[in-house]
């Protein structure tokens, strides 16, 4: 149960520092491909960094989470197997 609720939370934060890492670092007009028409056309496209760095520092954060996310997928599957949970 505190395994579950570790990686709930885990997964929240990633998905949160996905975000983050999008909106505030990289601002790349391409992430924002799903949102609502109206929303797209108030982003501006932005070809200059904010300082030095800041689309990596961007990238760095989105692979990570991306990582994170594989991991609390991979420990949630296995912990399944090991608590013999079926459908």
């Amino acid at each position: 149960m505190l395994l579950t609720i570790f990686l709930a939370i885990i997964f929240c934060v990633s998905i949160t520092l996905m975000l983050i890492s999008a909106v505030v670092f990289i601002k790349d007009k391409k992430l924002f491909s799903s949102a609502p028409k109206e929303a797209l056309e108030l982003v501006k496209d932005r070809k200059q960094e904010e300082f030095y760095g800041a689309r990596k520092i961007g990238w760095t954060l989105m692979i990570m989470s991306m990582v994170m996310i594989a991991g609390v997928g991979v420990v949630s599957i296995w912990d399944g197997f090991r608590s013999d949970f079926t459908f």
